[in-house]
């Protein structure tokens, strides 16, 4: 009798000891208010507004692209190398362009961007070498480090007033570029570069009236060919 009252004494705290065991509550609770929204729509890859990947699929035959409203951020090498891409018309729902999302697209030439896009991160255009037209946010404020290096096709370009920053090697090698209207007042400030600036000695900078002299004074080390107030 006692050998079975022991018996039914270990059974009842073993199940006690594994309930307790397995009952547990996970140290890290999921949070239920965080939302994950994935899109891939014909190879454009989307999460939480956060542009991934275009795929070469989801271009179509022109080259043209012009992206949805859903997208927040166009991301790291998103188009990165693309041949197809031939001009990208991005939505004023973008709000920053990360590293390098259009780096050696070859072939893309035109680029027009939502005013609502206030920076661009490094090397966004880097070796575009047939970029011919950029148009850039009205609102942008920062240009990262090497932005457009080697856009060897590029022959004018207009920097918005909204604009207080410029990275290093922005214009590197953009060996036709001749052409920059620069619209504040005061000159943005530009990142210090060990190399040399001898590809903008051909270009042409306008800035707006009565703002020479300062343009003359803080970007004295580019060597322009001129500057023109406008």
């Amino acid at each position: 009798m006692k050998k079975n009252i022991s018996i039914i004494s270990l059974l009842a705290l073993f199940t006690i000891i594994t309930f307790s065991c397995t009952s547990k509550e996970p140290k890290e609770k999921p949070n239920n208010n965080t939302q994950v929204t994935t899109s891939n729509e014909n190879g454009l890859i989307v999460v939480n507004g956060y542009l991934i990947r275009c795929l070469d699929e989801y271009i179509p035959d022109n080259g043209i692209v012009e992206l949805p409203n859903t997208i927040k951020v166009i991301g790291r090498n998103a188009f990165g190398n693309s041949r197809k891409l031939k001009s990208i018309k991005i939505p004023n729902s973008v709000n920053h362009i990360d590293e390098a999302p259009f780096a050696n697209c070859s072939n893309l030439n035109e680029v027009i961007m939502g005013d609502n896009v206030e920076s661009i991160g490094r090397g966004t255009f880097a070796r575009c070498t047939q970029l011919r037209k950029v148009k850039l946010s009205s609102n942008l404020k920062s240009i990262g480090d090497w932005t457009f290096q080697r856009c060897e096709s590029l022959k004018e370009i207009t920097i918005p007033k909204s604009v207080t920053s410029i990275g290093e090697g922005t214009f590197d090698n953009c060996k036709n570029l001749t052409t920059i209207h620069c619209k504040g007042i005061t000159p943005p400030k530009v990142k210090e570069y060990e190399g040399k600036h001898s590809w903008l000695y051909k270009a042409t900078l306008f800035v707006p009236k009565g703002s020479k002299k300062l343009y003359e004074d803080k970007w004295q080390r580019f060597s322009f060919k001129n500057i023109i107030e406008e």
